[in-house]
């Protein structure tokens, strides 16, 4: 776990990553665990908890807007797109977002999982590359949806590619 000491209350720590293994530790009947203590400030901390949030792959909508709205208070959406995953109308989009009270029930199975990786410049000239070879169908598909498409292609061509290897 990533904690940090708590800004409130003396000797105390605030959690920055691994709530779930905090809860499932706790379930478990584990009195401590080893953490990682970063000293950083609140607006570190909101950076970090975006940043790590999004890479978990499941982002509270709620808190997320809250937690967006905050950072937007202290920097631009230009500024924020180059400090988190993702994209200055993205930002933009979601810090004008309003929850409604009621919000609709959608099925799981419905929802997009997100894919969110790091990556050395060289490494993502390399991607860039291999994605814009691949050839889908771009008609109105979103950046997003034609990375998306190309990438699953690849790899596609990466698992049968291997079988072939394999049973050589």
């Amino acid at each position: 776990m990533i904690v940090r000491p708590s800004p409130d209350k003396a000797d105390k720590f605030e959690i920055i990553n691994g709530h779930h293994r905090c809860h499932a530790l706790t379930k478990l009947g584990y009195k401590s665990a080893d953490c990682i203590v970063w000293d950083i400030d609140d607006e570190q901390t909101d950076i970090l908890l975006a940043t790590l949030n999004r890479l978990g792959g499941s982002d509270n909508l709620g808190k997320k807007l809250k937690l967006l709205k905050r950072l937007n208070k202290r920097f631009e959406s230009g500024e924020l797109a180059k400090l988190l995953p993702l994209k200055r109308k993205q930002i933009e989009r979601l810090t004008n977002l309003k929850i409604p009270s009621n919000p609709a029930k959608i099925k799981p199975k419905h929802f997009l999982s997100p894919l969110v990786f790091f990556v050395r410049d060289a490494q993502q000239r390399q991607i860039e590359n291999a994605l814009s070879l691949v050839e889908e169908p771009k008609s109105e598909m979103t950046n997003a949806a034609k990375r998306a498409a190309a990438l699953t292609h690849i790899a596609g061509y990466f698992l049968n590619h291997s079988k072939i290897v394999s049973e050589i």
